[in-house]
């Protein structure tokens, strides 16, 4: 169901996986798009997030914040600062 009040959207991946990476990037930037360009992906969600994840060290490896279909730089380096890595 599509909707317009959806909040948080998360994509994850174990770090060293390359495939999938840019199929993640799409769908994070078309989910989170206030107007959409794509109806499939229409779910205007207010904040994405893109984790890659080192498991058997406990570390993030790599993370994205993506608001209105944008990587926001400042939301990005501020989450960066709070994940262990």
């Amino acid at each position: 169901m599509h909707t317009e009040e959806n909040l948080l959207v998360v994509e994850m991946k174990r770090s060293g996986v390359k495939r999938g990476l840019e199929d993640d990037n799409l769908k994070l930037t078309l989910m989170t798009r206030q107007v959409s360009t794509n109806p499939d992906y229409h779910y205007g969600y207010a904040v994405g997030v893109h984790l890659i994840l080192n498991i058997p060290e406990s570390k993030v490896t790599g993370s994205d914040v993506y608001i209105n279909g944008e990587v926001d730089k400042a939301r990005t380096e501020a989450l960066r600062q709070q994940l262990p890595g």
